[in-house]
């Protein structure tokens, strides 16, 4: 016995046919340039927060030396043994 032919319930033949194109363009591989693109703008990215972390590391060292042993006089010793 032939198996009956489905026929598409009234209004769904928009539905289907936008869920069908969904799945057909993710499918499709990333363009090249727009690739590059990310990765370029992620390697700018991980470059300004790398600048930005080591001038605030660079900021809070010379804060430290300036208030320590300029205004109160201390010696900012390491732990014993240290050179």
């Amino acid at each position: 016995m032939p198996a009956a032919a489905e026929t598409p319930r009234p209004g769904r033949e928009g539905t289907q046919s936008m869920l069908t194109r969904a799945v057909l363009a993710a499918r499709s591989p990333i363009p090249m340039q727009l690739l590059g693109r990310a990765l370029l703008r992620a390697a700018l990215v991980g470059i300004a927060a790398g600048l930005i972390g080591s001038s605030f590391f660079a900021g809070v060292e010379l804060v430290q030396q300036l208030v320590l042993e300029g205004c109160a006089a201390t010696c900012r010793c390491g732990p014993p043994g240290n050179a």
